[in-house]
């Protein structure tokens, strides 16, 4: 889920998780943490979704995700990397609660988003996998 650009720094709270409201913008309100990294930089996030992990030249990268299909049927995975405070993460396709604080880092090909020092809660119901917002 390498998808960010972010520089400046400032405190905010968003919550995305798998029920009621929030469940609705999980995409929208992804969209505007990578486009207005800035206002959420240094607070906390908290993501529902399904984990995984991939490994890019020999590092590896955890991240909770969802499908987002848009109007037209075209489909994407959208969601955030983190780094599990404890080092400790579930088998792969695991629903998952997600909290963390917005930090940017730069590797050699550019700069992304990712949430660290986050607790991973593993939920026993899924939500749903497949969001439009």
């Amino acid at each position: 889920m390498r998808q960010s650009k972010a520089k400046s720094k400032a405190s905010s709270k968003a919550s995305l998780h798998g029920s009621g409201a929030f469940f609705v913008a999980f995409a929208t309100q992804l969209k505007s943490i990578y486009t207005d990294a800035n206002l959420y930089l240094g607070g906390t996030i908290t993501l529902e979704g399904i984990y995984t992990s991939s490994e890019i030249d020999g590092k590896t990268y955890h991240s909770v995700y969802r499908l987002y299909q848009d109007d037209k049927g075209n489909q994407e995975y959208i969601g955030m990397e983190f780094i599990s405070k404890d080092n400790s993460y579930p088998e792969k396709n695991t629903w998952v609660r997600v909290s963390g604080e917005l930090k940017s880092y730069s590797e050699s090909e550019g700069n992304y988003l990712h949430l660290v020092n986050a607790t991973v809660t593993e939920k026993a119901v899924r939500g749903s996998e497949i969001v439009n917002r």
